[in-house]
């Protein structure tokens, strides 16, 4: 590429060949402008956008600012915080900064996320923790002020809608006297991941009803542990068609405590994951999800349905200590061709159901202490094994077939 060279260029300082504007009145002909000099300008600038891995589009401005953007890399170790005293004042504006930059593989950038409390008030003001090399990123809040409550320790009393909110806001002031970093959230105000993620750490969302989403993981895998979302009105904790490696998380009210949907997959090595509180369901599998908890446990109560649901060709798998309790409709539950395994696991309270499969749907909760109602109940084409379990009330009875060949063998 050069300066233009055409007939009739001009010096516009230093001896830099510039353009001159024609004059019909004057009789001062114009620049002329050729055909290479254009097409150097267009490889010139494609080149860049090419490079940075972006197409040409005709109806985008911003190509060439992309590309720019792009072409900035980090390539060392760098730790930056957030906070009223930190680089940055807010997680919005952080992750703004981080977008102008790209992550070389082996390097990464961590934020350290100040003990204080931040509010979001509105939908503008969602907190959206997103970049292309999100694995390189690590968002870390301050270390927390107690020990990560045990699961007994998150109130879950009954399924009515008295004692959800009596638990909630209980579950709310048990979260503040544990997290040192607590985000507010207000008038729709909520957060997402958008992709990867390397590692979340240490942070309490807390709503205050509205009518939203909570925390949304999406696409992409993140390591989440010690994190909490409570008070939300829809979904408070939710993973879409994420990866997700998890310990110590907890969603609480809303219609779901915790969710995994549109194919998600969560995997508790240790620690738990739970849901308590929801007028649905406290820790929710479906849509061809899957939940592996083998060397962690699965907890759920306090909601007006079920308490651990697998549902729409989804799997749970829930380590020996798991339990559900003081759920009102099923502790224990999967339908709609699901599959729920739960050994040594416990129904407490009486729910209508403690283990509850239906719609060619199995249960594997062998060595389980059953509670409700009606024990197990197996329907339309599904199963349940709960060898070694307390038999209670049961149907179809044990070791017999029955509601539309159904089947719970002990």
């Amino acid at each position: 590429m050069d300066r233009v060279n055409g007939a009739d260029w001009v010096d516009i300082g230093g001896g830099r060949r510039g353009f001159r504007s024609q004059s019909l009145v004057d009789g001062v002909s114009g620049t002329e402008v050729t055909a290479p000099w254009l097409n150097a300008v267009q490889e010139n600038l494609m080149k860049v956008i090419e490079e940075a891995g972006l197409e040409g589009d005709i109806d985008n401005w911003d190509l060439l600012w992309l590309a720019l953007k792009a072409s900035r890399v980090i390539d060392t170790h760098v730790v930056k915080t957030i906070g009223s005293t930190g680089d940055f004042a807010t997680f919005q504006d952080a992750f703004e900064w981080a977008t102008r930059y790209r992550i070389a593989p082996g390097y990464s950038l961590t934020f350290l996320v100040a003990a204080e409390d931040f509010g979001l008030d509105g939908a503008a003001e969602t907190a959206i923790f997103s970049h292309p090399d999100g694995s390189r990123i690590h968002l870390i809040a301050a270390d927390l002020l107690a020990a990560f409550p045990a699961q007994s320790a998150w109130a879950a009393n009954g399924g009515g809608a008295g004692n959800r909110a009596t638990d909630l806001a209980a579950n709310k002031a048990l979260a503040e006297s544990v997290f040192a970093t607590r985000v507010y959230c207000e008038n729709g105000a909520r957060a997402s991941v958008v992709g990867n993620l390397g590692t979340f750490k240490n942070i309490a969302f807390l709503g205050d009803g509205s009518p939203v989403d909570g925390l949304v993981m999406t696409g992409g895998f993140s390591a989440v542990e010690a994190v909490v979302s409570l008070g939300f009105g829809v979904k408070n904790f939710a993973f879409q068609s994420a990866q997700s490696s998890v310990k110590n998380v907890v969603g609480a009210g809303g219609e779901h405590g915790l969710i995994c949907i549109s194919g998600a997959h969560l995997t508790c090595a240790s620690g738990y994951i739970a849901g308590f509180n929801a007028s649905l369901d406290g820790v929710t599998a479906a849509q061809m999800c899957a939940v592996y908890c083998t060397g962690g446990s699965v907890y759920a109560g306090g909601c007006a349905q079920y308490g651990v649901h697998a549902d729409a060709n989804a799997g749970i798998t829930a380590g020996a200590a798991s339990s559900s309790r003081n759920n009102t409709q099923g502790s224990f539950v999967a339908t709609g061709q699901s599959r729920l395994t739960a050994i040594g696991s416990t129904s407490i309270g009486a729910p209508s159901v403690g283990y509850y499969s239906n719609g060619n749907s199995h249960l594997e909760i062998n060595n389980c202490t059953a509670s409700g109602t009606t024990f197990y109940l197996a329907n339309r084409g599904s199963s349940i094994d709960a060898g070694g379990g307390n038999v209670g009330a049961s149907s179809p009875a044990v070791n017999t077939v029955g509601n539309e060949n159904s089947y719970i063998r002990q």
